[in-house]
């Protein structure tokens, strides 16, 4: 795995190389989408499988990956759960003037 790209709060994608059971790449993503509650959560993983038998390949792959899918987001949950709230920055609030004769 290749990390591309963290976009911080946003996203993290990377290229993915398999070498077994065929040699072949994909394009992983985790997506994050706040929401007035929580934070959606989307992994997608894309590629080209090669004609004939990678096709045939296919058709059972979202059973293969499907558990460890659910099984990284379960994950992914617990540690954003366990994790404390962001303590916003403080304010840059500009000092007041002062004026000549005033306090």
């Amino acid at each position: 795995m290749t990390l591309e790209s963290v976009e911080e709060n946003r996203s993290v994608r990377a290229k993915l190389a398999f070498k077994k059971p065929m040699e072949s790449e994909a394009d992983d993503s985790i997506l994050l989408q706040p929401t007035p509650t929580e934070t959606k959560v989307t992994w997608r993983n894309s590629g080209n499988l090669p004609y004939p038998i990678g096709r045939f390949f296919g058709l059972g792959i979202e059973g293969m990956l499907g558990p460890q899918f659910e099984e990284g987001l379960a994950g992914v949950k617990s540690i954003a759960e366990s994790m404390e709230e962001p303590t916003p920055p403080p304010s840059e609030e500009a000092p007041a003037e002062t004026q000549p004769g005033t306090s």
